[in-house]
């Protein structure tokens, strides 16, 4: 992840950062269809929603994203005390951004960490 060093000055920016799998029960033995990639080095997340029905055509969908993920580039301005929220249509198709805000909110005040929030 790039930092914008004019607006933080000398300071730098870490990636805190969480992530937790729901596959759905059929679809658990491959792991799913999604993917995700957490990048310590890079400072960096990527989430990817896998293609519905490869699995009927013998394609492993989250390792197939997961490929594909690992050959994009681009960056994502951030300030102290942004948070970021990626998901697939698992997330953002069963909870509205207020549920998720509050999700969010009430972990911030009770100090959890981020993989438990996850």
């Amino acid at each position: 992840m790039e930092i914008d060093r004019k607006v933080l000055g000398c300071r730098t920016l870490k990636l805190y950062s969480g992530s937790c799998y729901l596959p759905h029960p059929a679809k658990k033995e491959t792991g799913g269809e999604d993917a995700h990639f957490i990048c310590i080095d890079e400072q960096a997340i990527g989430t990817a929603d896998g293609a519905r029905g490869w699995a009927d055509m013998g394609i492993n969908a989250g390792l197939y994203t997961q490929k594909l993920m690992s050959k994009l580039v681009f960056n994502v301005p951030m300030a102290p005390g942004d948070i970021i929220v990626t998901g697939t249509d698992g997330l953002f198709d069963n909870l509205f951004s207020n549920e998720i805000t509050a999700v969010i909110v009430h972990a911030i005040r009770a100090g959890l960490e981020l993989q438990v929030v996850a």
